[in-house]
């Protein structure tokens, strides 16, 4: 049955096993001769995709595996995720076959990798995706194509039914322009949002925890660490004795579960609902005028499938956390220093920070340096705002500049690795 599973010795086992309506082989999913090098390839061989009808959420569904049935890189992917969240709990809203709804499974992970680039790692994913697939010919679509509509089941989930040769997910490659388009202009927001033209298009979130039956670093068993806001650490002070380009089981401690919503083939009026929703425009209002919120469809005017982004995510993704792990990082940081929203952004350092006054006030970033540390210059010394980042870390690992002049303004390099957005 080529990618397709046994689903009768699969459902014996897998929780919400009466949604599941199809489980697919995640290497007869992506483009396998891209990924075959890669430090995961051995599991992607073995990883699925479980697709489910509906689910309240596929985050809490492998969060809450007790038994270590999802292994590393399975995917899970509801096609009606009912009772999605983000930060804060913060409900994700989504429409049937439209919206990409999905959480990746990683463990061969230590403590020192978990928390550091994941977040950013799947944001750049997302915007390396949604910017090839925006500018990508038709015959590439077709050829991504070729391949994943082969899978049982898939055209009969796709919203916009049967994927012809000559169509883009159900729109005649006729009506696309001859020259391609301009690339979609991205904003990584920190710290788990994707933006197009300053409209939310992907939210990102994070769990991480223990594998079952292992003991966390504060004793409890499957503790959950919910915060999605990292940020990449000084590269120089890793160990450069441990060779990276392997995953060693032996060593890890940790299972990361990276859930994606991204919107895909929504139109404006969906866009608007989620608006509403969301409260991000008037409850009353029934203007076309979606304030907050976007989709790919309604950006490009292209209607790829779903599954096509899904596939392309995954191998940005992979081939993003390739070079992570082999400490290749400096391209990362160059990515993340072209769409990140950080520089020039500006936040309050307060009591609920950090216990050293010196520290408190408004700064401003100035810059992402080449070890991907933050470059800070305080604005303002005294301000009555309430703190918009709480540190999980001591603040001696913030490092201050000297300034020669006492009358400049103060200035340290950041190089927290944890750090809670509060706004």
């Amino acid at each position: 049955m080529g990618g397709q599973v046994d689903l009768s010795q699969v459902k014996r086992e897998i929780p919400a096993a009466s949604m599941l309506k199809y489980v697919w082989r995640l290497k007869r999913f992506v483009h396998w001769q891209v990924l075959k090098n890669t430090p995961r390839a051995q599991e992607i061989a073995r990883a699925r995709i479980f697709v489910y009808e509906e689910l309240p959420s596929t985050q809490t569904l492998i969060s809450a595996d007790k038994v270590n049935f999802f292994k590393s890189c399975d995917i899970v992917v509801a096609i009606h995720q009912s009772a999605g969240y983000g930060r804060k709990t913060r409900r994700w809203q989504s429409t049937p076959g439209a919206s990409l709804t999905m959480s990746l499974c990683l463990t061969g992970l230590t403590e020192r990798h978990v928390p550091i680039f994941y977040t950013q790692l799947i944001g750049l994913g997302l915007i390396e995706s949604l910017r090839y697939l925006s500018t990508c010919s038709a015959t590439e679509i077709a050829t991504a194509l070729a391949a994943i509509k082969k899978l049982p089941g898939l055209l009969a989930i796709n919203k916009l039914g049967e994927l012809g040769e000559g169509s883009l997910a159900g729109v005649p490659l006729a009506t696309q322009s001859s020259s391609l388009p301009s690339p979609l202009g991205c904003t990584l927001k920190w710290p788990n949002d994707v933006l197009v033209n300053n409209k939310k298009i992907a939210g990102i979130l994070i769990h991480r925890s223990h594998l079952a039956g292992e003991a966390s670093s504060s004793g409890n068993n499957n503790s959950t660490d919910t915060s999605t806001a990292t940020i990449i650490t000084d590269v120089e002070n890793n160990d450069k004795k441990e060779d990276s380009r392997r995953l060693n089981p032996a060593t890890t401690t940790s299972k990361l579960v990276i859930g994606v919503g991204l919107n895909v083939l929504e139109a404006a009026e969906e866009l608007c609902r989620y608006d509403r929703l969301n409260d991000l425009a008037n409850a009353n209002e029934q203007s076309n005028d979606h304030k907050g919120t976007t989709s790919f469809s309604y950006e490009t005017g292209r209607y790829v499938s779903v599954w096509c982004h899904l596939r392309v995510l995954l191998e940005k993704f992979f081939l993003l956390e390739t070079l992570h792990l082999r400490r290749e990082w400096g391209l990362i940081v160059d990515q993340w220093r072209k769409y990140s929203d950080l520089l020039g952004r500006e936040f309050v350092l307060g009591e609920r920070a950090t216990g050293n006054c010196d520290l408190w006030g408004r700064w401003r970033v100035l810059a992402i340096t080449g070890r991907g540390s933050v470059l800070l210059e305080q604005v303002e010394a005294e301000v009555n705002e309430t703190s918009h980042i709480a540190l999980s870390t001591p603040e001696a690992n913030f490092k201050k500049n000297s300034n020669k002049d006492k009358g400049a303004p103060k200035r340290m390099e950041w190089k927290l690795a944890d750090l809670e957005w509060n706004d």
